[in-house]
């Protein structure tokens, strides 16, 4: 049985549809993605949901897009074929090269097959660099690694439920598996060739009857018949799939590279049951590589230093980097090829490379010209070298610049005397301070890189510029008074103002000194920009007035406090006193009253001192997070009926809730400060009484508490301010208050991880509504 040909059902093709590392596409009939395999996600990142109704030619580039749509409108039954390449858009942004395939269908149905050749383009780009320029390097050829075998048996998992959609696409996949460019063979377990496809028949240059029935082994070359354990731990299940890479020969004696894709296919037993191999020729590719290596060879062994860049845009934030080094460049700078590959020519430079060599370069870069620079590079060890330098840049085959090639020589012995005569001008030049020297006319005639960089001028411009062209407080008419003086102190440090080029004003410190050199008169001033001490200076300004004010708050605080405990105790000796020398005089009702008053005032004593307290350990980070199971109904009840003992009857507190669970994970102490100062604070504000309402409600994961009351409100611009310590509203008039509650109610919702709201309208009554996690959370650090 193992050598019977298995019916050609379209099982094994929606498995190799699935499997198949070439991408298939389905058009509908308005040129619309209508059928992808998943080679278009592990290709180009997009899967069947993203690609489905969208138009085809929308992922194509937009130059390859005349190209494409007219191959697409060719098709036609007397054309039912049309090939060509171009680059498709990724999911990241980037494109890839793809051959296609278009083909006309039975009635009408147009398909295609797409070969991803990204990586063949850049081969044959690097040949050509190499072959010009000496300049490519051999880049890794990355492994597919083909994961059919997952595929299909997911595909068998599902057979049942997509039967009836395997039998309607078995027409389609046996056009792509006999028009695919791709060679497609079915191998039984025994190793004998089953099926193949054209394309491989045209590959081996065999005839179908000549190779059906025979085996594998007999066109493979012998060096590579020693890879057959492969197939046998494939036949004996332990693994799924593999790739290698081999040499078929071919009937006429040709030596064939070719690259196959093995896959094991198991029956709905998940026995092994055929392998299908996809076979592409890759002798085209073997024989660049052969080349790059060749070339990259003289490359290697070259005397001077050699150094390829990718052509990065010349802006990117590190520049372009480097892909290739020789073993001239290790000898030379010290940095291994490992070490110098992905970084920039940067690497290289350093405090002294001189910056008019760098521009010098960055010109001929920015236009594409060779360059010729003598400049100072640095080793590996930090010690400084010279080199003559030439930059050459290297275009492909279309004309394209695709990298920089940069030959290097040391050239340290012969600069060695020219480095101690330009070591001061250098130094100079490079200090942090911009540097101008003066004429006694008030023209500069030097500028460092800067003074350069300070204005924004190049060193051209401003050479021909004077002082008063970039300090506004330096007229020309008075500069020989001010040269009369400088002569005269022969150093002066000043504030002032500078001009940059953009027209931006900004503080500067200049220092000038006055100097006499070879019988000339000169000005050398140093001048350090001021803006970031102006700024500290100011930022130091702000921070003492908010010193201040917090300072204030406190005093006021203090009197506030003063005040709020002076009234209650006042309330609480006048109503003892009537009490203790008037009990017998006084009537039911008016005992009745002052003890309610005493009971109001120590109740607002104690609500006082407990704000106190627990703004002082929020401030000390020592207000604590302590849990329980508490029955919060109960609680909130207990709250609103202590509460509403020592209220004015004009208050009414009105507690609404459905809860049916009751006990919840929350710190019972907090909560009741949070509750008792969102209740006092709404019977506080709303001074003509009123109903105050208490709502809970709760989801699975939280617990919502609302206080709603129809008092004074909030006005809008102290809202943003409502939860700092001792704000108060701009609208409380006489009503007394510290400016605490608010505050410790933002502390206990912080510290149970919640948050809160506030809806209020002035004049038209506040609603605070708070949310706390019903789950255990861990606790927030008070702040």
């Amino acid at each position: 049985m193992a050598n019977t040909l298995p019916p050609f059902n379209v099982l094994p093709l929606q498995r190799f549809f699935e499997a198949a590392q070439e991408l298939f596409v389905g058009l509908g009939e308005d040129d619309s993605l209508q059928m992808t395999n998943p080679a278009w996600e592990r290709i180009l990142g997009w899967s069947a949901e993203d690609l489905r109704d969208r138009p085809w030619l929308e992922g194509i580039h937009p130059e390859d897009r005349d190209l494409s749509r007219a191959a697409l409108q060719a098709l036609a039954p007397e054309a039912p074929q049309q090939q060509f390449e171009s680059r498709y858009r990724h999911r990241d942004g980037g494109y890839c090269w793809l051959h296609w395939s278009l083909f006309w269908g039975e009635g009408g149905d147009r398909y295609g097959i797409a070969q991803d050749v990204t990586r063949q383009r850049r081969l044959e780009k690097a040949l050509t660099d190499l072959r010009d320029r000496l300049e490519t390097e051999v880049e890794e050829r990355t492994a597919e690694l083909c994961q059919v075998n997952a595929i299909l048996r997911q595909e068998i998992r599902d057979r049942q439920r997509a039967d009836a959609a395997l039998q309607e696409s078995e027409h389609r996949f046996r056009v792509i598996f006999e028009s695919t460019a791709i060679g497609i063979s079915i191998v039984s377990l025994d190793r004998l060739i089953l099926e193949a496809n054209p394309a491989f028949w045209r590959m081996v240059g065999y005839e179908p009857e000549e190779l059906v029935g025979h085996s594998f082994m007999e066109i493979t070359h012998p060096d590579d018949r020693g890879n057959f354990h492969l197939f046998q731990s494939l036949k004996a299940g332990d693994r799924d799939t593999y790739q290698l890479e081999k040499r078929y020969i071919c009937k006429d004696g040709r030596v064939l590279w070719v690259s196959l894709t093995v896959t094991l296919v198991r029956n709905l037993d998940y026995e092994p049951q055929f392998v299908i191999v996809v076979v592409k020729d890759i002798s085209s590719q073997r024989q660049t590589e052969e080349r790059v290596r060749l070339l990259e060879s003289v490359v290697v062994y070259a005397k001077d230093a050699i150094l390829i860049t990718e052509v990065t845009p010349l802006d990117a934030p590190h520049g372009p980097k480097i892909i290739y080094t020789n073993q001239a460049f290790t000898a030379m700078t010290g940095y291994s090829a490992t070490e110098a590959i992905g970084q920039t020519p940067r690497l290289l430079q350093g405090s002294k490379t001189d910056p008019r060599e760098l521009r010098k370069i960055r010109v001929a870069l920015e236009t594409w010209q060779s360059v010729h620079v003598e400049m100072i590079n640095y080793r590996r060890d930090g010690s400084e070298f010279w080199v003559e330098m030439d930059i050459i840049p290297i275009a492909n085959a279309q004309g394209t610049f695709t990298h920089w090639v940069a030959f290097q020589r040391d050239i340290s012995d012969r600069k060695a005397a020219e480095t101690a005569l330009r070591l001061t001008q250098f130094s100079v030049d490079r200090a942090a301070d911009a540097v101008f020297w003066t004429n006694p006319d008030g023209r500069f005639f030097y500028v460092n890189e800067a003074a350069c960089r300070l204005l924004g001028y190049t060193r051209q411009e401003l050479l021909g510029m004077s002082v008063s062209d970039v300090d506004p407080h330096c007229e020309a008419e008075k500069w020989p008074e001010y040269w009369a003086s400088l002569k005269l102190c022969g150093s002066r440090t000043v504030e002032s103002i500078n001009c940059t080029k953009q027209g931006l004003l900004f503080p500067v410190e200049v220092t000038s000194n006055y100097l006499q050199f070879g019988g000339q008169e000169y000005k050398c001033a140093f001048v350090r920009d001021m803006t970031r001490r102006k700024e500290l200076e100011h930022n130091l300004q702000d921070a003492l007035s908010r010193e201040k004010e917090l300072s204030e708050l406190k005093s006021r605080f203090v009197a506030m406090v003063s005040h709020e405990i002076r009234t209650p105790l006042s309330t609480i000796l006048f109503s003892s006193h009537m009490l203790e020398n008037h009990y017998d005089r006084l009537t039911d009702e008016k005992k009745t009253r002052y003890f309610q008053r005493i009971q109001s005032a120590i109740s607002h004593l104690s609500q006082l001192l407990n704000d106190v307290l627990t703004i002082s350990k929020a401030e000390a980070g020592r207000l604590e997070f302590q849990p329980e199971f508490v029955d919060i109904v109960a609680l909130c009840q207990e709250i609103v009926e202590d509460l509403q003992i020592t209220t004015h009857p004009t208050h009414q507190i009105e507690f609404v809730t459905m809860a049916q669970v009751q006990a919840v994970w929350l710190d019972a102490k907090l909560l009741r400060h949070l509750l008792m100062n969102l209740l006092v604070n709404a019977i506080k504000y709303s001074p003509d009484g009123g109903s105050v309402q208490v709502r809970l409600e709760w989801s699975e994961t939280a617990i919502a508490l609302a206080v709603t009351d129809q008092g004074i409100g909030i006005p809008e611009a102290d809202q943003s301010r409502l939860f700092s310590a001792f704000h108060r509203g701009s609208n409380v008039g006489a009503i007394s208050g510290t400016g605490l509650g608010l505050s410790i109610v933002k502390q206990c919702v912080d510290l149970h991880n919640g948050r809160i709201e506030v809806v209020s309208a002035e004049g038209q009554g506040t609603t605070f509504t708070v949310w706390l996690p019903r789950s255990p959370v861990p606790p927030r650090p008070a702040p």
